[in-house]
């Protein structure tokens, strides 16, 4: 066989499909093969001819010729499958076998056979198959599983074998019996017992889910699925613990071969869980009763059981979550009754395994937190809770309580972070009376427990308890509703009442015994925090009106007080001073980060109570309190402060962690001398990559902290001074010390550190004469220094990931907010940085840099940085870097430069450049360049907009054209085209530069090869000429102006005097003479190589040089009447055949907001053949080329504006009047489907619009043809945005035609009044308020219903052709309206609509109105008539 399947002569007949006569031997052959362990090149081979056989419908039968053959032929292709081999060819001939071997079981009669062989061939493998390709989403492999699933579940569990089942599911739950099992069941069964047992996990859960998911759903019946739920537990050696519960453990010894016994715990929980989840899918009814015994009640005993011993996978939890689903109200009972069971014990090291654990936990709380919920038992449920605790207490000792942040609930805590969260959503959807009794339930245990503690008796877990107990008394309180709780009449004295036992009761008595006993951080940290809480609520009801305060008896909280900072018995008076001084020296010496972070959250709670007080006295200090009464209030404040900057010193990051939260409110009472600690840390703590740093200073918070950012600035370069001496080497005696010793980075790093203190004191709007700014130069000079011997200096070795977070975190300032002394700073500070990096190896910072200064440079702040450095060095090293990185590309820079050449709308600054990632065009070296090129861009603009800069400026251009860069003279034009543009903006001192930088470009173009050149020179020429021509057009105009003024001026004088009457056209011609005579400039004679070099450049292929051509060309054709004799002819044709191409045009007319004004010249001086042409191909395009369309109709739109004359403007009458039925064509074709709006609809209609408004009288049948896509747009199924556009082009259509064709009006009233109607009723359709719609976009409905308004009202003129009609345009309105509920500022308008079109109808018309509407309808038209005629609307 082997050497037959490899023979040239059988390929050969499988390549071709040749018949040839086969023998039943050699297909069984095949088959065996296909099943067998031989090579893969045999089976291969065997598995083509076999692909070939079944292909071919004469040969097909001797491989289907019976069902075994089939079957066995399948078993062998899944085989196959499994193994690996899952191209579409293995796939598609494995569910070509599926089908024929699906069809010969359909057929069989004998459907026990059928049964059998499934079980035998497809049920092991099918589900190995299915767990190998569980993955594969190709249409080809689900359809393949799908048809083997349904083969399996169809011939396991056919209605005819429901008897077999039945009888055998009895047998099984019987008692000792002498009946058998039938043959089919017990196979069956038997299976599965070996494929639980040795199959893997994977295979094993797939085959029970869908077994009993197939039994479940082809056997409708209640009992069976009960029946065959407990035979699978069974086999999962499940033993239920109850004796009257139905199981198999009395039966037979047969019966015991049911039960698996080389499973171990891990393994059951799985498989337990898919098996259950199969259940609770199929949706059994829990009342199906077997041996008296209900379903439910045996799911209640499956939970007891699952309950006596915590789940040693998820998938445990899992298990008693479904439980949950089925029978929740009692299994929520017994989760939280053995809670203490299914607890998660905190393991020292958490794994990942460990971790998916405490997360099914977690899940599980949620969901019986979830039940109790729905049942409104949340006291009920804490009460259990705590319950569930105290019975096991011994486990509690290495349980972790209170979260180390006190504020984010996470880590592996005793009550999980999201099922805490969930309480206290909870808890604060409670009323008045819930909230009473859980405070009292969480209250009775603290009470009840606390004795244990008073009598010093409680060991380790007793205290574990008493502090989850107060712990979640604290949370209780916390998450309680107290604004709606209070605003309850009666309510005050139950919460004063409550609020002093809890004071009295729990604390008091928990803080005495606490002191007597050894330190325990969980009954400390627990007790601050219910301190904490208790002061927050109890200061809230003193300074609400809820009448708490009127009860008797109550605590009072007095004023702070200059006291040592952890005194709190201003708050707590039940507690002496001597007993807090206690409690801070424990948790000085004792205390672990929740403990100590609730000591300082009551210390910052007092610091808030302090600085509330001096804020009152500050505010009456006119009236009632004198300067000395606020003495104590701010010696307070500076206790606490101090007592915070301490505690941050010692316990670091755990009070770090707290100030963030807090430091909002009170930052503004924290004196300067303590603002550097606070930075200090919150720099460490950003360098450590604290999460709660992090969230600070990315908030709006940080932004406001305006007195803190000079300190954070200055901690800033002291980490970086220090991380650059961290990485200091040994410096040799031979190494140049003018180069080494003098680390200028590191020196103005440490003189920022000293001028920090001057950047606070002359922070505001200071004059220069100051000993910061004296500072500020000093660094500048520094600055400069760094650059002069930045090529002899040595690499940087610092920590380039510190650097990296350092450079984020000056990026996080508000650099557009900050004073100018501090961003001139910054800015130093960030140059010397990037001047000391290592450019070429560090991208990632150098990007961050560079944009950061960017950010800096284009804020609105007043710009000083040039007043400390000197300009021209910065920009010269600048320039020189620039070219580390690739010029490959024209700049998006160039590019943008030359569109603001061509629209003459940009600003003097140009905006800042959106943060740039690396993407598949542009690598990350080119992405730092173009951040170069934004720096030397704004820079320039900078250095040219004052006048005392105009040396610097020439400096920079001497540098540019040096001979010592005439190597490199292409690199440079880029820049040099930056400057001229710069200068262009600021002509009146940068005339000079401006023009030797144009000569200098001018004979580089002179000179140069235009066929070789590169794309960014030729895209930095073609901008550099299009400044030229600007100026030059500009200085031309102005110098015109000058010379027929003084032409004028002489003609007047010379009359005058000799009262001679000249001519003065005699004068003028000499005038025209005299310009003729003068050379012509170089700019003008160098127009025909620029052209020339654009026609190279628009057939490049490279999309940013031909768009950046583009614009030079129209720069160019604007003037053309002035340059005509040095153009090139045919310049106006290149020019609109590349602007006519699809690529070019979003970019040149869409992104413009002035594109018709800019090109409309362009077609003032194109020959009449020329423009005919051009009119010709873009109707033909726009006929036929539906993919540009969008492109065509733009151009459309410049022609129809654009001002032409003579023969052109005969052309283009003709162009639009076959223009318009093409429009009106393409609308009805791209409105075809209402399912979604066409791309190309809105511009078709904005088109059509502008057509129609042109002052072109078209025919009235060409006209009467554009009302038919204004009946029929779906206007009513498009989105908001849409509609808005749409509706606001066809009424205007519309409005055109009433007011500019009233004939056409007169003789096609039907379709105007269809047009409205359509209108209308896809307002009020969009207008619906059940799309929720917000303010904006109703006030967009009001505009367009305002729009439509205008046309009905000028419809008055033709009521005599209306009268007779109009009222069936009313009955379409109405009753439309009467079907939606509209919103009022809409409806308003569609019933003034109405009521104008009451105006014309005939009183005969409406008559028949109220008869013919139907009765819902004809109320509403009543209602609107009755109006009507109360207010008579009239139009004038």
């Amino acid at each position: 066989m082997s050497t037959i399947l490899n023979s040239r002569r059988l390929k050969a007949l499988c390549s071709n499909n040749w018949l040839c006569p086969i023998s039943s031997s050699f297909a069984e052959t095949l088959v065996d093969i296909i099943n067998s362990s031989l090579e893969d090149t045999i089976r291969e081979n065997a598995i083509i001819a076999c692909h070939v056989l079944l292909s071919n419908p004469v040969l097909a039968p001797l491989i289907t010729r019976s069902a075994e053959h089939c079957i066995f032929l399948t078993k062998g292709l899944i085989q196959w499958l499994v193994e690996g081999h899952q191209s579409d060819f293995d796939v598609t001939l494995t569910l070509m076998a599926t089908l024929e071997a699906g069809a010969h079981l359909r057929i069989q009669p004998d459907v026990s056979s059928a049964c059998l062989s499934v079980i035998d061939h497809f049920l092991l493998p099918h589900a190995r198959l299915n767990v190998v390709l569980k993955n594969n989403k190709r249409e080809i492999v689900q359809k393949l599983l799908k048809e083997i699933n349904s083969v399996v579940t169809e011939n396991l569990f056919k209605s005819k074998l429901v008897n077999l089942f039945t009888q055998s599911l009895d047998v099984l739950l019987s008692e000792e019996t002498k009946e058998s099992l039938s043959t089919v069941v017990e196979t069956l069964l038997m299976f599965v017992v070996s494929a639980v047992e040795n199959e893997s996990l994977e295979i094993s859960q797939f085959l029970l889910n869908k077994f009993f998911s197939g039994f479940s759903a082809q056997f409708k019946s209640k009992v069976l699925p009960y029946q065959m739920l407990i035979v699978l537990c069974h086999m999962l050696n499940v033993s239920l613990s109850r004796s009257e519960i139905p199981s198999l453990e009395k039966n037979s010894l047969a019966v015991q071969k049911l039960k698996s016994t080389n499973i171990d715990n891990e393994k059951q929980e799985a498989l337990l869980f898919c098996i259950l989840n199969a259940a609770e899918s199929s949706s059994m009814d829990v009342t199906a009763s077997v041996r008296g015994v209900s379903l439910k009640q045996w799911l209640e005993n499956l939970g007891e059981t699952l309950l006596k011993t915590a789940p040693l996978t998820p998938e445990g939890y899992h298990c008693l979550r479904t439980l949950l689903v089925m029978i929740p109200q009692a299994m929520s009972g017994l989760i939280l009754k053995n809670l203490w069971n299914v607890c998660f014990k905190k393991v020292p090291v958490m794994t990942q395994s460990m971790t998916a654990l405490y997360s099914a936990y977690d899940d599980l709380l949620c969901d019986v937190l979830g039940v109790c919920v729905r049942m409104r038992h949340i006291p009920k449920t804490f009460s259990r809770i705590l319950f569930g605790f105290k019975k096991d207490i011994a486990f509690l000792e290495n349980q972790q309580i209170i979260p180390d942040t006190l504020l984010v609930y996470e880590g592996q805590l005793l009550l999980p972070p999201r099922f805490m969260v969930s309480i206290m959503k909870a808890i604060g959807t409670l009323g008045h009376y819930q909230v009473l009794l859980l405070w009292k339930t969480t209250m009775y245990f603290a009470t009840k427990e606390s004795t244990a503690l008073v009598e010093g008796q409680a060991n380790a877990g007793t205290l574990k308890f008493l502090s989850i107990v107060i712990w979640l008394l604290s949370c209780v309180m916390k998450a309680s509703p107290i604004v709606q709780v209070m605003s309850v009449a009666g309510v005050a004295q139950s919460f004063a009442s409550i609020m002093e036992k809890i004071a009295l009761h729990v604390i008091k008595p928990f803080i005495t015994a606490m002191l007597t006993q050894p330190h325990n951080n969980n009954i400390c940290g627990s007790i601050l925090d219910l301190c904490h809480t208790w002061g927050e609520i109890h200061t809230y009801f003193l300074t609400s009106d809820t009448g708490y305060i009127e009860c008797p008896d109550l605590l009072k909280v007095q004023s702070p007080k200059p006291s040592t900072p952890t005194d709190f018995s201003y708050l707590l008076p039940f507690i002496s001073s001597e007993a807090w001084a206690q409690i801070s020296a424990r948790v000085a010496n004792f205390g672990n980060q929740p403990t100590q972070l609730s000591l300082v959250q009551l210390v910052i709670q007092k610091f808030s109570q302090a600085a509330l007080k001096h804020h009152r006295c500050a505010l009456s200090l006119a009236t009632v309190c004198n300067h000395s009464n606020q003495n104590p209030t701010k010696e307070t404040l500076e206790t606490l402060t101090k007592y915070l900057m301490s505690a941050m010193d010692l316990w670091g990051s755990n009070v770090s962690l707290l100030m963030t939260v807090h430091l909002v409110y009170i930052l503004p009472f924290i004196d300067d001398g303590h603002l550097p600690v606070i930075a200090r840390h919150l720099v460490n703590g950003i360098r450590e990559g604290t999460i709660a740093w992090n969230e600070y200073v990315n908030s709006q918070h940080f932004h406001e902290a305006s007195r803190l950012h000079p300190h954070i600035f200055l901690s800033i370069c002291s980490t970086l001074v220090t991380m650059s001496g961290a990485c200091k080497r040994k410096i040799s005696e031979f190494e140049d010390t003018l180069t080494t010793k003098k680390n200028y980075c590191k020196k103005l790093l440490k003189k920022m550190e000293k001028i920090g203190p001057l950047l606070c004191e002359f922070g505001g709007e200071r004059d220069e004469e100051n000993a910061l700014w004296d500072a500020l130069r000093e660094c500048g000079n520094m600055v400069m220094k760094l650059i002069e011997n930045a090529g002899a200096r040595k690499k940087n070795k610092g920590n380039s990931l510190d650097l990296s977070i350092m450079v984020k975190l000056i990026g996080n300032f508000p650099l557009s907010f900050l004073h100018k002394e501090l961003q001139t700073a910054l800015l130093l500070v960030l140059f010397a940085l990037l001047v000391q990096e290592d450019l070429e190896g560090t991208e990632e910072n150098v990007s961050s840099l560079l944009h950061i200064i960017n950010q800096t440079l284009c804020s609105h702040c007043q710009f000083r940085l040039f007043r400390v450095t000197d300009a021209s060095c910065l920009l010269k090293w600048l320039i020189k870097k620039r070219f580390d990185f690739p010029l490959s590309l024209v700049t998006q820079h160039m590019a943008n430069l030359t569109q603001t050449l061509m629209t003459e709308k940009a600003s003097v600054l140009p905006t800042i450049l959106p943060d740039t990632k690396i993407n598949s065009k542009l690598t990350a070296q080119a992405l730092v360049g173009q951040s170069f090129d934004q720096v030397l861009n704004t820079l320039m603009y900078k250095l040219t907009a004052a006048a005392s800069n105009a040396q610097q400026i020439k400096d920079i251009s001497v540098y540019i054209t040096s001979p010592e860069t005439a190597k490199d003279a292409e690199l440079f034009l880029q820049p040099a085209v930056f400057l001229m543009d710069a200068c262009r903006k600021n002509i009146q001192h940068c005339k000079e530069t401006l023009h030797y930088l144009s000569s200098w470009i001018l004979k580089y173009l002179k000179k140069m090869d235009l066929t070789t050149t590169a794309p960014p020179t030729a895209a930095a020429i073609l901008a550099a000429h299009s400044i030229i021509v600007l100026t030059e057009i500009s200085h031309y105009a102005i110098k015109k102006k000058l010379n027929s003024q003084i032409l004028e001026n002489d003609v007047m004088n010379v009359r005058s005097i000799t009262d001679i009457s000249e001519d003065p056209e005699n004068a003028q011609k000499n005038c025209d003479l005299e310009e003729q005579t003068i050379k012509t400039p170089l700019w003008q004679k160098l127009l025909g190589h620029s052209c020339h070099l654009a026609k190279l450049c628009l057939s490049s292929g490279h999309c940013e040089l031909q768009e950046c051509t583009l614009h030079y060309l129209i720069i160019v054709l604007q003037h053309y009447s002035i340059l005509q004799s040095r153009l090139p002819p045919d310049i106006f044709i290149t020019t609109w055949t590349a602007l006519s191409r699809t690529d070019h045009i979003p970019r040149i007319i869409s992104a413009l907001p002035h594109s018709k004004c800019i090109i409309k010249p362009l077609l003032s001086g194109v020959s009449p053949d020329d423009y005919e042409k051009l009119l010709h191909d873009l109707l033909k395009s726009t006929q036929s080329d539906t993919t540009n369309l969008v492109c065509m109709l733009k151009l459309w739109q410049v022609i129809i504006f654009s001002k032409v004359f003579g023969v052109n403007g005969a052309v283009k009458r003709v162009a639009l009047q076959h223009l318009m039925p093409i429009l009106v064509n393409l609308v009805t074709v791209h409105n075809a489907s209402d399912k979604c709006t066409n791309p190309y609809l809105i511009p078709l209609l904005e088109t059509l619009r502008e057509l129609i408004s042109f002052a072109l009288k078209f025919e009235a049948q060409t006209i009467a043809l554009v009302l038919t896509p204004c009946t029929t747009v779906h206007l009513q199924t498009m989105p908001l945005d849409q509609f808005s556009q749409a509706f606001t082009a066809v009424v205007d259509i519309v409005n055109c035609i009433v007011l500019l064709y009233p004939g056409v009006v007169a003789e096609c009233v039907p379709s105007v009044l269809a047009s409205i109607t359509h209108l209308a009723t896809s307002l009020i359709t969009q207008a619906n308020q059940e799309y929720k719609l917000d303010d904006d976009q109703i006030k967009i409905m009001a505009d367009c219903g305002s729009n439509l308004e205008r046309i009905v009202s000028q419809l008055n003129s033709f009521r005599v052709r209306l009268n007779k009609v109009a009222h069936f345009t009313v009955a379409a309105i109405i009753s439309s309206l009467q079907l939606t509920t509209v919103y009022p500022a809409v409806k308003t308008i569609l019933e003034t609509i109405i009521y104008r079109l009451l105006d014309l109808c005939d009183s005969h018309c409406l008559n028949h109105l109220l008869v013919a509407l139907p009765p819902a309808t004809k109320t509403l038209l009543k209602h609107l008539h009755s109006n009507y005629l109360t207010y008579r609307f009239k139009t004038k």
